[in-house]
């Protein structure tokens, strides 16, 4: 039994819904018989005592009030701030360690053993990305408990309940990104309404689709005050971080030379971004604790459109993603064989002016003086011409950025240096 399900029990019974009808949607809603009792008893013993949600029948939340319930939270949870800085610190130490490895292994220049630094790279990349989550999934785990968690509980938790809880960030993370394919908006709007798929999952053990669907039903008619709430957040971390670089400014705290320096203010961002993490966390959290009073217990079967939704949306990302990959490479072979096409009709365009000097050579008294002057246009075509009495030398760039030359003296092809030489292509020794 929780705060969140022994209010809406309380709330039920006060807005005049009688026991055997809450009895059936609670069982609706697969509660066992023993909690359905507890939670009937607990009401009407009035035992809320340690409840400190508002009413469910309140106005939801108040943007200004859960940022500073969530100032307050983070100030009073400096456990959390302390554990997960120093995680932190660890996994930045980390990098930079990797980073000098990488650079002086490799200070001459050659790349060495490539295939074991690419090796470390990767395992090094998912190291991190699983501490990243273990350490959001212990923040969040114990702000949106009923009971005191502490972060190394909640880091229990998110270890044991691992790729569960990855599937829902990935999931939300499919799911908004196929709504930013669509002209960017929609993934904004998705974005917020599914701000509390892990917390629902977190305290009410809402999985998949249904931790999506539950963050849903609880943000519905509150769009815009979740968003104003994220702008507002967004610019207290952007002063914060102002306010660092502005103080500390570039000052080298460590450096290798050219290839990786170390500055203060890299040093003191640490731990601002780890207490407006927990800040974060702390803002989401009060505002999914009133809103899941409000909401009432998670019911499934109301629901059913919302995670057919998301589950269409959900498969299209990656599909979407393949197709514009594969759009991509049939427009770069469409764009190369183009590209070829024309640099082979530039070739038979300057194979043509040959033909045409032999004939200007024959009619202008045995000499190709002023060929050039009257040679016929070639569509546009950008050409370098040069003419003396005894040749011509004609001359383009083919998209290929290549140099392709035709002379009079049988040469037609591309020369070593971009230049001429006597009216005919410099080939070289």
């Amino acid at each position: 039994m929780n705060k969140e399900q022994l209010d809406y029990v309380v709330g039920q019974l006060n807005s005049g819904v009688d026991k055997e009808t809450l009895r059936q949607s609670l069982r609706d809603n697969n509660y066992e018989e023993a909690a359905i009792e507890e939670l009937l008893a607990a009401a009407e013993q009035g035992d809320q005592s340690a409840s400190t949600v508002p009413d469910p029948s309140g106005a939801g939340f108040s943007v200004f009030q859960s940022i500073g319930d969530g100032f307050a939270v983070a100030l009073k949870r400096l456990d959390l701030f302390g554990w997960s800085f120093l995680l932190q610190a660890v996994i930045f130490a980390f990098i930079v360690a990797l980073m000098v490895g990488f650079f002086a292994l490799n200070s001459g220049g050659e790349m060495s053993n490539l295939a074991g630094m690419l090796v470390l790279v990767l395992v090094s990349l998912v190291a991190i990305s699983v501490l990243g989550v273990l350490n959001m999934g212990a923040i969040l785990k114990a702000l949106v408990s009923d009971e005191e968690v502490t972060y190394w509980q909640g880091f229990a938790w998110t270890w044991k309940n691992f790729w569960a809880f990855f599937l829902v960030s990935i999931l939300v993370s499919l799911v908004t990104i196929t709504g930013t394919m669509l002209l960017i908006v929609p993934g904004i709007i998705l974005a917020v309404y599914l701000l509390f798929a892990q917390y629902a999952f977190a305290n009410e053990g809402v999985r998949g689709l249904n931790a999506l669907a539950r963050s849903r039903q609880l943000a519905a008619g509150h769009w815009w005050k979740l968003a104003g709430t994220l702008f507002m957040v967004g610019l207290i971390s952007f002063f914060g971080t102002f306010i660092i670089e502005l103080v500390a400014g570039a000052s080298t705290l460590f450096s290798t030379g050219d290839s990786l320096t170390v500055t203060i203010s890299d040093i003191l961002t640490i731990p601002l971004d780890t207490f407006l993490t927990v800040f974060t966390f702390a803002v989401m959290a009060s505002i999914y604790r009133r809103l899941a009073v409000k909401a009432g217990p998670y019911n499934e079967a109301e629901m059913v459109s919302k995670k057919k939704t998301y589950k269409i949306m959900a498969w299209l990302s990656p599909l979407i993603l393949v197709l514009g990959v594969l759009l991509t490479v049939v427009l770069a072979s469409l764009n190369s064989s183009s590209e070829k096409a024309y640099d082979a009709s530039s070739k038979i365009n300057l194979m043509n002016t040959r033909m045409e000097a032999e004939l200007y050579y024959d009619a202008n008294g045995m000499s190709y003086e002023g060929f050039c002057s009257q040679m016929i246009d070639m569509d546009d075509m950008a050409v370098d011409c040069v003419d003396s009495p005894d040749g011509v030398a004609v001359m383009t760039m083919l998209n290929s950025g290549e140099f392709y030359c035709v002379d009079t003296n049988d040469f037609s092809d591309v020369p070593e240096l971009p230049i001429f030489d006597d009216s005919s292509c410099y080939i070289g020794e």
